[in-house]
């Protein structure tokens, strides 16, 4: 085997892709924080095992949200049949059904039904079904050796490329079927690729003839047709091809002659379909993988340098690509590895080798953010016994990373009585975003009662530990055939019934709910205070809303429009002073009011809860 095809043989290709009477109080004390949950420490951490070392494999996400690990050799290059699923959220492994045909250097891609083509070295094609775990052979397609794999936005799947190859194929999984997808204006074998804006495929570098090449074909799904970037690249095999957040796509890694491994980066522009020299990476690097992140940057992994040392270490590039930065250490250095991004934002990294040793561990990478603040009085309504009231924690991210919170649970003597959900603080919580951790109470005996409430995030603090504690008692008894006046007719006796006026639920004491009143502000910091930008108030639908300013601002009267803003024009351009208040008043007929004030503190707007009388909202 001569230089060339031998590194071929080892390539594998990879495409990168977060609660009033006093009857009942519920009081959260912010303990001082534990160790992490493993589940979501920051940096990398273990992931588990394998059922069996491979390298020069493929993974793939599935639509349920479990990684799939198939084929690859061992470290002998010895073909595998077998595959491997990861769960993300309990971090374990369990066999999938075995490949149908064990091929090595096997492409997998994720088809618009949830199945996964797969297509191997030698030209192997076979598809796994996640409902019924099971491969279904196909027939082969001509050996295209070493071609690019990729999933179509409209849910089929491109081939392109191989040894000595320009052709181009399309698998339509409606038909199970192959059809031309056209011809490259280059041949590109062991190339990368990755996604452009508007459904777009950019097809990068990998082996001319006889050396590595620079060259880029862009294929269009919409009219099935090719064509060139308008000027080269660096030359460039065995290397990483991952795209920003901006839509540009940076080529880092390989190398372009039998000696020179890069530190060079290109950054391809998909508007003027131009490539231009981007800032170099630390270290030079060929057989690792390049992945686009939730954040729109790109991470580095994996591999060798020229000298024959492994890499143990990450890169992380900024948002556009100019500069690189330290992205942690892996456990072990990783030579033609299997990783991909997850839907949550962290990374897996499986298998590959080091020198004769395949490895069976993976890796996950989270990244590290902050949390601002969270709410640490919370105030329920008031539930006899056996019947519930609810609030929520609101958790806000400050950092400059995706928030992951995850890892609830309840503990202590009266757990039974609490329950939480993060049913709006599920995936990805984006810098500067807010999600909410609702909780509920439900007392089954009177008397104090008590939990602890714990959940993890990707932060320094890592998990965050809530006492909470909350009394109950039951409503007076009623002595039997003494009717109790009502006069409302809500089913609440007036002796207890604190909103006389208004209809309600015995839970509320007879009061209604409130009527939403939610403001939202963009400004600009100015010396001594802000200048508002714009204010909207969103609010119950017909609500009459008013806004007033303690200072700087006109009395503006408005109505709700539910889940629509309402922006409040006399606020634009307006300059508040530091220790101006802005107080929003959303009222109804049949519902308790609503009062929202925000203050303006150090040049920052602090947003104020929403308070209802004599209850909660």
């Amino acid at each position: 085997m001569d230089e060339w095809s031998g590194d071929l043989a080892r390539h594998s290709p990879t495409v990168g892709r977060v609660l009033g009477r006093l009857l009942i109080s519920l009081t959260l004390v912010l303990i001082l924080p534990a160790a992490a949950h493993a589940a979501i420490a920051p940096g990398w951490s273990p992931a588990g095992t394998m059922s069996e070392p491979r390298t020069r494999h493929a993974a793939v996400q599935l639509d349920d949200g479990r990684v799939l690990v198939a084929g690859g050799t061992t470290a002998s290059n010895a073909p595998l049949t077998s595959a491997d699923l990861f769960d993300p959220v309990t971090r374990t492994w369990s066999r999938a059904a075995p490949l149908a045909f064990g091929d090595h250097d096997l492409r997998l891609a994720k088809l618009g039904d949830g199945r996964v083509l797969a297509v191997g070295f030698g030209g192997s094609v076979q598809v796994y079904d996640p409902r019924t775990n099971g491969w279904r052979r196909l027939a082969d397609v001509a050996a295209f050796d070493a071609p690019v794999l990729v999933p179509l936005v409209n849910g089929k799947a491109l081939l392109a490329g191989g040894f000595s190859s320009a052709a181009a194929r399309l698998f339509d999984p409606a038909t199970d079927t192959w059809s031309s997808g056209g011809t490259m204006p280059h041949e590109h074998n062991g190339a990368q690729a990755a996604p452009l804006p508007n459904g777009r495929v950019l097809v990068h570098g990998g082996m001319g003839s006889s050396s590595p090449i620079g060259d880029s074909s862009i294929y269009n799904a919409t009219s099935n047709t090719w064509e060139s970037a308008k000027n080269q690249g660096i030359a460039r095999f065995a290397h990483g091809l991952a795209a920003l957040g901006n839509g540009n796509v940076v080529a880092v890694g390989g190398y372009e002659d039998a000696f020179g491994q890069l530190t060079n980066v290109d950054v391809f522009d998909p508007l003027s379909n131009t490539w231009t020299g981007g800032a170099p990476t630390l270290s030079e690097r060929r057989d690792g993988s390049a992945l686009s992140l939730a954040n729109g940057r790109v991470m580095v992994l994996g591999g060798h340098r020229s000298d024959g040392i492994k890499l143990p270490g990450a890169e992380l590039s900024d948002a556009a690509g100019t500069s690189w930065w330290s992205g942690g250490l892996m456990a072990v250095p990783r030579t033609s590895p299997a990783a991909l991004t997850l839907t949550d934002g962290r990374v897996l990294i499986t298998g590959g080798q080091d020198g004769e040793t395949a490895f069976r561990t993976a890796e996950l990478w989270t990244p590290t953010t902050a949390i601002a603040s969270l709410d640490d009085l919370v105030a329920f309504g008031a539930p006899t016994v056996g019947s519930a009231t609810s609030s929520a924690l609101g958790i806000i991210n400050v950092g400059a990373e995706p928030l992951v919170v995850g890892d609830l649970s309840l503990s202590g003597a009266h757990a039974q009585d609490f329950a939480v959900s993060r049913t709006r603080c599920q995936g990805l919580l984006q810098p500067g975003s807010r999600c909410w951790l609702d909780l509920t109470f439900k007392p089954s005996a009177a008397g104090q009662r008590e939990a602890l409430l714990t959940y993890a995030a990707n932060t320094t603090t890592g998990t965050y530990t809530l006492a909470l504690r909350a009394t109950g008692t039951a409503l007076p008894t009623i002595a039997p055939l003494i009717p109790q006046p009502d006069g409302d007719g809500d089913g609440v006796p007036d002796a207890i019934d604190r909103c006389l006026a208004l209809t309600g639920s015995a839970p509320r004491q007879g009061c209604p709910i409130g009527v939403l009143a939610d403001p939202s502000i963009s400004y600009r910091r100015v010396k001594g205070g802000i200048r508002v930008v714009s204010y909207y108030v969103k609010a119950t639908s017909g609500a009459r809303v008013t806004v007033t300013c303690s200072k700087g601002c006109k009395r503006t009267t408005t109505k709700g429009k539910g889940a629509k803003r309402v922006r409040i024009t006399r606020l634009d351009g307006k300059r508040l002073v530091n220790g101006s208040k802005i107080t929003i008043t959303a009222s109804m007929p049949g519902r308790l009011t609503t009062t929202v004030t925000d203050s303006i503190t150090r040049g920052r707007r602090v947003e104020g809860r929403p308070r209802c009388v004599p209850v909660g909202c």
